[in-house]
């Protein structure tokens, strides 16, 4: 199969018409109706139904024109590879509520001027992983607790992926002004159990977290529950509402900004390991290094 035989397609599609896309290709109605036959034999699909008023995608048809669609706009972005328009590109995958506002802010003037297309993609983490080994990110920043320690690593090991500490930490409570605990200089696992949590969504590892027992206290005693994926949303709930969350010192910062607490819990021996990971063996490009180093300055110094 030719790219100018999906050139081809696009624009017949587009303009509904045989005769006028052959005008705008200068190429012959009948040439342009003997590509269109020779693409339906290869693909052995119907592309198109005729009709008086011109042809109309069959759903066959629909379903190609969005592949190439995207097709022709990957292969456009490949031919501007050395040209100065296309910006240098950097994907990251991170654990949910974990990558600062003030670490992006600082990424974002080390690049200010520059064309840098920058995607987070928040995710647990066997999708972090899925994300970093499928070329879909180029990090993934994550932590891992403990009870998911080996598990997680397995994971990593499967994915072909190397992890980077940068941090060792451990859980305290996240608490709003509504809370009748908020003044507490530490809280205990049993006065928890009278609020609800605020969490992401479960994934297979997340689950193995609820074998964890702090101070007599499972993690499977917390049956009030409300699972969220939305770092705003989240942060809004405990300023209004009794609401709390399990998180890192680490994060506190983005936490202590909007009015919130972050309290140590009595008796928690949770060990939590905070770092990055990437595909082994490969080198990162000089964008994903630099912000590697703001995460290893930024989280290395919080969790001092």
């Amino acid at each position: 199969m030719q790219i100018q035989y999906l050139k081809y397609f696009l624009q017949i599609a587009e303009t509904g018409s045989m005769n006028k896309a052959a005008e705008l290709l200068y190429v012959s109605q009948p040439s342009l109706s003997k590509v269109m036959s020779c693409l339906e034999a290869e693909l052995n699909i119907k592309i198109f139904e005729r009709n008086n008023r011109g042809v109309s995608l069959t759903e066959d048809g629909k379903k190609l024109y969005m592949y190439t669609k995207n097709i022709l706009n990957q292969f456009d972005l490949i031919s501007k590879i050395s040209s100065e328009e296309l910006p240098s590109v950097i994907s990251v995958s991170a654990y949910p509520n974990l990558i600062s506002a003030s670490l992006l802010s600082r990424y974002y003037n080390l690049y200010r001027g520059r064309n840098i297309a920058f995607t987070l993609r928040e995710s647990r983490i066997s999708q972090i992983a899925e994300d970093v080994s499928g070329l879909r990110s180029e990090i993934g920043v994550l932590h891992i607790n403990n009870a998911q320690s080996k598990e997680v690593h397995r994971l990593l090991d499967y994915h072909g992926l190397e992890f980077n500490l940068v941090a060792n930490d451990t859980w305290y409570a996240v608490l709003g002004p509504n809370n009748p605990l908020f003044d507490c200089r530490t809280v205990n696992m049993r006065q928890l159990l009278n609020y609800t949590v605020v969490r992401p969504p479960d994934d297979y590892f997340s689950t193995l977290t609820t074998y964890l027992i702090i101070d007599s206290v499972s993690l499977s005693e917390f049956q009030k529950a409300v699972y969220l994926n939305n770092g705003a949303v989240t942060i809004s709930l405990m300023q209004e509402t009794d609401i709390f969350a399990f998180s890192l010192w680490l994060s506190r910062q983005d936490y202590e900004r909007y009015g919130l607490r972050v309290i140590p819990i009595e008796n928690c021996d949770v060990s939590v390991e905070m770092g990055w990971v990437k595909r082994r063996k490969e080198m990162l490009s000089p964008e994903a290094e630099a912000f590697v180093r703001l995460i290893e300055e930024y989280y290395g110094k919080s969790g001092q």
